[in-house]
C-alpha cells in the first residue's frame, strides 16, 4: 500500500512540475491521493488517533497499543530498502 501511495505522490509532484512550469489547466488533471488505498490509510490513521486519546484520557500505558500507521508504513519502507540492498 506504501509503495502504491508513493508512487501516486510522485506522479502528482511531476504533474505539479510541469503544470507550474507549462501549462496551467494541467494542474485540473491531478489524480490526488483520493484512491482506495489513500482512504483507507486515512481512516486507520484516524482509529488510531481515537484510541491514542482514549489511552491517554484512561491513563493507559501508550506501549500497549499496537504500533501507529506511521509506524507501519516506516517499517515496512525500511524493510523494503533492505530487500532491494539484498538483491544488488
Amino acid at each position: 500500500m506504501y509503495a502504491s501511495l508513493n508512487k501516486k505522490a510522485s506522479n502528482d509532484k511531476w504533474q505539479m512540475g510541469i503544470g507550474l512550469l507549462l501549462f496551467w489547466p494541467v494542474l485540473f488533471a491531478l489524480e490526488g491521493g483520493d484512491g482506495p488505498e489513500a482512504q483507507e490509510y486515512a481512516r486507520l490513521r484516524g482509529q488510531y488517533e481515537a484510541l491514542r486519546q482514549v489511552a491517554i484520557q484512561k491513563k493507559i500505558n501508550l506501549e500497549l497499543l499496537p504500533p501507529s500507521p506511521e509506524a507501519i508504513v516506516q517499517k515496512e519502507k525500511e524493510r523494503l530498502k533492505a530487500e532491494s540492498k539484498k538483491k544488488k
